[in-house]
C-alpha cells in the first residue's frame, strides 16, 4: 500500500490502484527527444533522425507526464481533475473510478490523441483488473507522487539522473524490456531495481514494483 499525499486536505491517502491518464508515447516522443540530440543508439532513448513509429520498443509505463490536479489550468481535463482530488477520488493523478478516468478523459477535448488511460496496480495485491484491460508488464516505480520510473529514467526517457557513460551498464536488462518498454516479471523488475540502486548516482528512494494495464 503506498500513501499519496491529498494536498487539499493536507492529509495522505492509501491508494494501490488506479487509473492514469498518460501522454502517448508518440507526445512524449515528440516532447523530449530534442534534449537527448541523439543521432545513434543508447538504449531505447529517443534520437532525432528517427520518428516515434521506427521503434522497437515504445514505451507505455506509468512515467507519461501524467495529467495533474490543476485548479486553475487552461485545460479543462486538469480543472476536472482538481475538483475530483477534492471529492477524494483522485490522488496524484490517479483516479479511483472509470468513470471518472473516462470523463477526464473525454474533457480532453482535441488533446485526446495525445494521451491514453491506463490502469495500474502495486504488482501482488489481491484486486481484479477492470474489464477490457490487459496486463502489458512491471516496472520499478514511485507509483504515486510523480510516478517516475527506474527504468525509464536510464534506458528509455531520461529526465532526472540520464544513464550510464559507458552506455552498456544496463544493457542485461534492457535486452529484457518487452516492446511496451517493461519487464515481463515482478521478479525481473525487482531484480534490475536491486542492480540500479547499487549505484550512487541513481535515484534511491522508495519503490514499488507496479503492474501495467491497458485497454483492449
Amino acid at each position: 500500500m503506498i500513501s499519496a499525499y491529498n494536498s487539499t486536505y493536507n492529509e495522505f491517502i492509501d491508494v494501490n490502484a488506479g487509473y492514469l491518464i498518460v501522454k502517448t508515447f508518440a507526445r512524449l516522443y515528440v516532447d523530449y527527444n530534442d534534449r537527448y540530440a541523439l543521432r545513434r543508439d543508447v538504449y531505447a532513448i529517443p534520437r532525432i533522425d528517427r520518428e516515434p513509429t521506427e521503434y522497437t520498443i515504445q514505451y507505455r509505463g506509468l512515467d507519461r507526464d501524467a495529467l495533474d490536479d490543476y485548479a486553475d489550468s487552461e485545460i479543462n481535463a486538469e480543472v476536472r481533475l482538481a475538483l475530483l482530488v477534492i471529492d477524494n477520488h483522485a490522488v496524484d493523478g490517479i483516479i479511483f473510478l472509470r468513470s471518472d478516468a473516462e470523463d477526464v478523459y473525454t474533457s480532453l477535448g482535441q488533446l485526446q490523441s495525445e494521451y491514453e488511460i491506463i490502469w495500474s496496480r502495486i504488482a501482488g495485491i489481491d484486486m481484479a483488473p477492470p474489464d477490457g484491460y490487459l496486463s502489458i508488464g512491471f516496472e520499478p516505480t514511485y507509483f504515486a507522487s510523480d510516478h517516475f520510473s527506474a527504468s525509464c529514467d536510464c534506458m528509455l526517457f531520461p529526465r532526472w539522473h540520464s544513464t550510464d557513460e559507458e552506455e552498456e551498464l544496463f544493457l542485461p536488462y534492457f535486452r529484457q524490456l518487452n516492446e511496451h518498454g517493461l519487464f515481463m516479471t515482478p521478479e525481473v523488475a525487482k531484480e534490475f531495481l536491486d542492480y540500479y540502486l547499487s549505484f550512487d548516482w541513481t535515484e534511491h528512494d522508495e519503490y514499488i514494483i507496479a503492474e501495467i494495464y491497458l485497454r483492449e
